[in-house]
């Protein structure tokens, strides 16, 4: 747990744009989720090179699938031994630690523009491993198996179908409730205000030009319409997506 608290402290330090256990930013990605996709790349082509002598992508899909298949039994079994307060990992998955912590020592200190990070962000590699290895547990807690259930300590995510990690059923259900309740609530909203001031209007145009007023606010009204519209057909693909 000394080792979890020390991370996570760099971290705070860091003082980072993007996320951990969220949906990233506009300018830099949420790092649990990039962690998670640059250990599983790195592992299945370990072992595409060491069993297939090529990389991952130009396997066919029946061995990506077998290689898939070890991937899930690699990271999702738990195997933090409370007793001893220890986390026991597979080699490869060991070596890919090492590299994703070369990876990001490199985007600290020479800068990074897709990651919004400029050069010399971090120059220390001390403080640098630390902040990898909150990245690694988040990775892990968003991926392994709580105790006597088969999904996540963060109900699988981020979301990463290479490891198996998808919504599930009680996420897609509260997810569609929420946004039935958000919608009610602001239904319920609009109705209190119409039936309290939507008989009044506006019954006193100004004495000059007031039609130009009235056209001002059907155009508006019309252009928030369309924007509200719009923004709920979003909301409802990303929620089914």
């Amino acid at each position: 747990m000394y080792a979890v608290r020390e991370s996570a402290r760099a971290y705070s330090q860091a003082q980072l744009v993007g996320s951990v256990w969220g949906h990233g930013s506009y300018v830099a990605p949420d790092w649990t989720a990039d962690w998670l996709h640059r250990e599983y790349l790195l592992l299945l082509d370990r072992w595409a090179e060491s069993d297939f002598r090529t990389t991952f992508g130009s396997l066919n899909l029946e061995r990506q699938a077998q290689l898939r298949g070890r991937l899930e039994s690699v990271m999702r079994p738990n195997t933090y031994d409370p007793a001893t307060n220890t986390l026991s990992i597979d080699p490869a998955r060991a070596a890919a630690f090492e590299a994703n912590v070369r990876h990001y020592d490199e985007v600290f200190r020479e800068g990074q523009v897709n990651y919004a990070i400029p050069k010399g962000t971090l120059s220390d590699s001390a403080r640098v491993r630390k902040l990898a290895s909150f990245f690694f547990w988040t990775a892990w807690a968003g991926t392994t198996n709580r105790p006597g259930a088969q999904l996540s300590y963060t109900n699988n995510w981020p979301h990463e179908p290479l490891v198996g990690n998808r919504p599930t059923g009680e996420t897609v259900a509260w997810t569609g409730v929420s946004v039935i309740m958000l919608l009610a609530g602001i239904g319920g909203m609009i109705w209190w205000y119409a039936s309290q001031y939507g008989g009044q209007g506006i019954k006193h145009y100004p004495n000059e030009e007031p039609f130009i007023v009235e056209r001002l606010l059907r155009k508006l009204q019309r252009s928030s319409k369309s924007l509200c519209e719009a923004s709920w057909s979003t909301i409802i693909q990303q929620t089914f997506l």
